[in-house]
């Protein structure tokens, strides 16, 4: 299954975003899409899903080639809780 993410109005890349989603950036309350980044980087960082499998779009709709982040930079990310 691909993921597909629109970026729309959203400034920074993806590490940026995520960051803000996974409440690491102090003094700012994420957006929902910056959330969702978060959750994206949880899952490729836990190994639920590769990042090839998510495909970002800017503003007018175009693929983004978004280079893979360095994880290491993230620190431990928490796997989502499963029942």
């Amino acid at each position: 299954m691909i993921w597909h993410v629109n970026m729309r109005g959203f400034t920074g890349g993806f590490s940026e975003m995520a960051l803000r989603g996974l409440g690491r950036v102090s003094g700012m309350a994420p957006e929902a899409t910056e959330e969702e980044m978060g959750w994206i980087a949880r899952a490729v960082y836990n190994g639920r899903r590769t990042w090839s499998s998510v495909k970002f779009y800017d503003d007018d709709g175009n693929l983004v080639n978004l280079p893979e982040p360095d994880w290491t930079s993230f620190g431990r990310l928490k796997d989502f809780p499963f029942d």
